[in-house]
């Protein structure tokens, strides 16, 4: 199956930041999130492909490559969203719409095959059927009365992007507000309860998009494209050629990330000359111990500290919850404090400051 995800132009408002990309030579200012967390969810033995118009067009050869079209976005994108919504119908390609737009308006996109409200995580099965049954009119996926939990997210599709044309890149750390603001839409879509990622997700993301191979020699390559050449002239030195050939077998032979260290070194060669295969050399002898020392050192302590960190605020949590059966035992301090929250005036102007007074000595259950 041929998935095309395809993100919609902003035009040129608050969120394109147009006027000011040009200035720092990007595209866009961020990438699409919400779209390739989504790919992360569809089936592994999909063949996906990402398109994000405020980086370039859609061509025809992508559509025509595509089994289903997958898009979506915000209100201000809902003309290019069905504009792509009529190529795809144009060529008979079956196109669902989803994300905040679809979500809170899905009379706007009566002419997608299926207009999939809220959120996917649990619920990609139901797209996919959907799909499937390609209908004759526009056939609306309800949401669900319950918001997934936040474990259920899995780490993004970031290696569908061309990183190189956003300004900034983007972590999703929690969903949902308690705030009621007029103006925002946020409520709607997720709740006002907020649900957060486990600290180790977010670190799988950041380990992602920082020391991925795919990352880290994309910047090796903008960085050689950057520099001036050195030593241009100088031969190299026996130690020097071991030192090649070492490397080209333990990174461009045994390591996992051998197709990066290839592609590198035949652009440095091609583009560069030699004086940029040492660069390169040294850069990816260098990208190989980062990449294994944080996936095999710094995440594992990470996650270590995190643990521990967590189990001390239980157990102060429960030692607080003991004391408080005995006043004796309390601290000076938590003493004071629980006399003084017990002795609060409980007006109307302040009914919550005993609960929030006791829940900051308590600390998190």
């Amino acid at each position: 199956m041929n998935a095309l995800l395809v993100y919609p132009r902003f035009p040129v408002t608050y969120w394109g930041f147009q006027y000011t990309l040009r200035l720092i030579g990007k595209r866009a200012s961020l990438p699409p999130l919400g779209l390739f967390t989504v790919a992360a969810l569809l089936p592994d033995h999909w063949r996906l492909r990402l398109v994000d118009l405020n980086l370039g067009d859609l061509r025809d050869d992508d559509l025509q490559w595509a089994d289903m079209v997958l898009t979506g976005g915000l209100l201000i994108q809902v003309e290019s969203i069905q504009q792509v919504i009529a190529r795809s119908r144009a060529i008979k390609v079956p196109v669902a719409v989803g994300g905040p737009a679809p979500t809170t308006s899905p009379e706007l996109f009566r002419d997608a095959d299926v207009v999939f409200r809220g959120e996917a995580e649990g619920r990609v099965d139901e797209l996919v059927h959907a799909l499937n049954q390609r209908p004759e009119s526009c056939h609306v996926v309800e949401a669900p009365a319950s918001h997934p939990n936040m474990t259920a997210v899995p780490v993004p599709r970031c290696d569908l992007l061309a990183l190189s044309g956003y300004a900034s890149l983007n972590v999703q750390y929690s969903r949902g507000c308690p705030f009621q603001c007029e103006f925002c839409d946020i409520i709607e879509i997720f709740g006002r309860k907020p649900r957060v990622k486990k600290p180790e997700q977010v670190i799988d993301e950041l380990v992602e998009w920082l020391y991925s191979p795919a990352e880290y020699y994309s910047r090796i390559e903008a960085f050689l494209s950057r520099v001036g050449s050195v030593s241009a002239t100088r031969a190299s030195t026996l130690g020097e050629v071991g030192a090649l050939l070492r490397t080209i077998w333990h990174v461009g032979v045994r390591s996992p990330r051998r197709r990066f260290y290839w592609r590198l070194m035949v652009r440095a060669l091609l583009l560069r000359g030699r004086s940029k295969v040492r660069q390169a050399v040294v850069h990816a002898v260098q990208g190989e111990h980062l990449i294994m020392y944080t996936r095999e050192h710094v995440v594992p302590r990470i996650e270590s500290a995190l643990a521990e960190l967590q189990n001390e605020i239980k157990d102060a949590s429960r030692t607080f919850r003991n004391d408080r059966k005995d006043p004796q035992q309390l601290s000076p301090l938590a003493s004071r404090e629980l006399r003084l929250a017990n002795k609060r005036p409980t007006a109307r102007s302040r009914p919550q400051t005993k609960r929030v007074r006791l829940r900051l000595l308590r600390g998190p259950n």
